[in-house]
């Protein structure tokens, strides 16, 4: 009698392990391309329209909307390290040194809880809703942008209330890049293959399937 080789469970163990290296493979191939393009627009965005504000020595910037795109649409981790990295290099292009260790934190944070935030209530197909669970999502990401940099500004640069100066520019900011980026995200989250390719970057290796890799 002679046995199936295809059906033994080594084999298949090894096709299951086949599939996950590739699956995970092609997903890190993405997530990479994604981040890079989306860093080199977060250090743009931040870069091309940067005011001063002399109060704090910080600067108003249009930066928040690329750190909101990409959060709704590629979740929190590529969102974290888009806004911390991204924003950041746009501190040591513009001379502004002494912010980028505090910007890549506190725009990291922003950016991550945009995205996890997005990723944990987002199951909801009306479009109205959708526009309100951005909104929300921002709200909970913005407070560690503001605050970080008022906290920051007060204990760190020795500034004290005079920190406050930068809090109403900083809302702004905020403001602005919400109604950047919500419709934004809106329109290409109507395009089937952005929502493929959300759905590839955070997909588990898991759910894929092993006779898709056979020969």
């Amino acid at each position: 009698m002679t046995e199936n080789y295809d059906s033994h469970p080594y084999n298949e163990d090894l096709a299951q392990e086949r599939t996950i290296f590739k699956v995970v493979g092609a997903n890190d191939s993405i997530k990479v391309a994604i981040m890079a393009l989306m860093t080199a627009l977060e250090t743009v965005a931040t870069s091309i329209l940067s005011v001063n504000i002399p109060q704090t020595n910080g600067y108003f910037n249009l930066g928040e909307c690329i750190i909101f795109i990409t959060a709704i649409l590629f979740g929190a981790y590529i969102g974290a390290f888009v806004g911390g990295v991204g924003a950041s290099l746009a501190d040591v292009f513009l001379g502004y040194f002494s912010f980028a260790p505090i910007t890549l934190i506190v725009k990291g944070l922003e950016g991550f809880f945009v995205g996890w935030v997005y990723d944990k209530i987002r199951k909801n197909p009306n479009k109205a809703k959708r526009f309100g669970i951005k909104f929300i999502a921002i709200l909970c990401g913005a407070p560690f942008m503001v605050g970080g940099y008022f906290l920051a500004e007060f204990f760190i640069f020795n500034l004290g209330w005079g920190a406050a100066a930068e809090l109403i520019p900083n809302l702004i900011q905020v403001g602005m890049g919400a109604l950047i980026a919500i419709p934004i995200t809106l329109l290409l989250e109507e395009i089937p293959q952005i929502d493929q390719l959300r759905e590839s970057i955070l997909m588990k290796p898991s759910i894929a399937q092993p006779e898709q890799f056979q020969n």
